[in-house]
């Protein structure tokens, strides 16, 4: 098979995969940022910001300091999920097929980064990827959309870099920087993608390796 056929395959395996994830209605947080965008929760956090104010009811355990105070700044999904409730009110399955999209902009990215290995190993790696249990709390918890909004955003931002690096296409580069600023504003989870980026430079970037 052509490595664009295994491309293909792999999102739609992902995608049928997580299709269960449409019935499995709203969960945990869920209801809180509800509560934070229809302003009748008590203690809400930011009016833009749905993660602004975890701490208050979080299972914390007994020894945490009264003090302690839980806060991620995830200004962008916040704002997709407030565009879910303003066009799907309560209706979960739209905001599940929501999510279902933004799984398979994180594979055809995966599928774009892998593209700089050997096509029988990116082909394998993609559809170990794509058939992954770990999507199922990305595509049935909403309020966990950050993870998967963040990581699609992020392996295109790294995509789109590592073929700058490697090929010389400077119109690329803005790309990946957009790609890894979006996510970092999807979700702290964007972090980790500037360390595979790191990793990259040390190990398989071009040119001496004091200049990367």
């Amino acid at each position: 098979m052509t490595y664009r056929r295994v491309t293909v395959l792999g999102v739609v395996a992902g995608l049928l995969l997580s299709i269960p994830s449409l019935w499995c209605g709203f969960l945990l947080d869920d209801y809180a940022q509800f509560s934070m965008i229809e302003k009748w929760y008590p203690q809400r956090g930011d009016d833009w910001n749905l993660y602004s104010n975890l701490s208050s009811y979080l299972p914390l355990p007994w020894w945490t300091s009264e003090h302690c105070r839980i806060s991620f700044w995830r200004p962008l999904t916040s704002g997709l999920i407030r565009l879910d409730h303003q066009l799907f009110g309560r209706d979960a399955a739209f905001y599940h097929l929501h999510s279902l999209v933004w799984l398979a902009i994180l594979l055809a990215g995966c599928a774009a980064l892998y593209t700089i290995l050997p096509k029988q190993i990116a082909g394998l790696a993609l559809l170990l990827y794509a058939v992954d249990e770990c999507h199922a709390l990305t595509t049935g918890w909403i309020a966990n959309r950050h993870a998967v909004v963040s990581a699609g955003l992020g392996v295109i931002g790294l995509a789109a870099y590592a073929k700058w690096r490697l090929g010389g296409r400077a119109w690329l580069m803005p790309i990946g920087v957009a790609g890894l600023v979006g996510s970092l504003l999807a979700g702290e989870t964007g972090l980790s993608l500037l360390a595979y980026g790191v990793c990259f430079e040390l190990f398989g970037g071009a040119g001496r390796r004091v200049r990367r």
